[in-house]
């Protein structure tokens, strides 16, 4: 039995398909796409896919997915890109 996920973010939904090769369709799910940080819709499309099809214990595993840390803001007085 292989389990494979279907993400597309699209501009207003992120959509996740649970498939099952042997069954076929297990679950279908949407969320918010969110522009800023692609990574929250998907992850909330994903898990509200796994827990409607009963298999949230296949969610990630925060060990091996550690949470992303926010983007670097640079301030004007950075020398951050300047020339050597």
């Amino acid at each position: 039995m292989a389990l494979l996920l279907g993400i597309d973010t699209g501009g207003t939904y992120t959509d996740a398909v649970l498939f099952d090769d042997s069954v076929g369709i297990m679950a279908k799910a949407k969320a918010l796409t969110t522009r800023h940080d692609l990574a929250i819709g998907i992850s909330g499309a994903v898990d509200r896919v796994l827990t409607q099809s009963g298999k949230a214990q296949l969610s990630l595993n925060s060990s091996r997915f550690p949470p992303r840390s926010p983007p670097t803001r640079w301030s004007k007085d950075s020398t951050a890109g300047s020339a050597l």
